[in-house]
């Protein structure tokens, strides 16, 4: 089951889920933002009432970012992600042109090529200092200014 909740319920429910190197100063940066009134929706991915797979999307603005996309490990391989993107393209395509993310996850670059998305940079991911491929999916195939 995948559905939409508020900033506390994914904060309680992804409490665990950061590598330790930036679990810190990734939950005090999502504490201290008032992300309900920012434009992000946070969606979480529940099998036998285990959450096992939960994303951020911001959608305001003008900003199109998938965020925080993670399966937990033990549900990796199975489509988990697969199921999550798609819910993603789905609601949130809607609303937006377009979405963007970038991922330090190779395994997350050929999930996003075989979605339809396209490889649009490299960089170095902030957090991570790992390389990062940012990625663009375009709802109707043609890119809008």
């Amino acid at each position: 089951m995948v559905t939409s909740v508020d900033v506390d319920e994914w904060l309680e429910a992804s409490k665990d889920i950061y590598g330790i190197e930036c679990r810190e100063a990734t939950m005090n940066t999502i504490r201290s933002l008032d992300l309900n009134n920012l434009g992000f929706s946070f969606i979480l991915v529940k099998h036998n009432d285990k959450i096992i797979a939960r994303a951020i999307i911001n959608y305001q603005h003008h900003s199109d970012s998938i965020m925080g996309f993670i399966v937990d490990y033990e549900y990796r391989g199975i489509g988990i992600g697969k199921i999550l993107m798609e819910f993603i393209i789905v609601k949130y395509s809607k609303l937006l042109s377009s979405l963007t993310f970038s991922s330090v996850n190779p395994v997350m670059w050929e999930l996003a090529i075989n979605l339809g998305f396209i490889k649009i940079g490299d960089e170095i991911d902030d957090i991570a200092r790992k390389p990062s491929k940012r990625f663009l999916y375009i709802r109707d195939g043609l890119k809008h200014e």
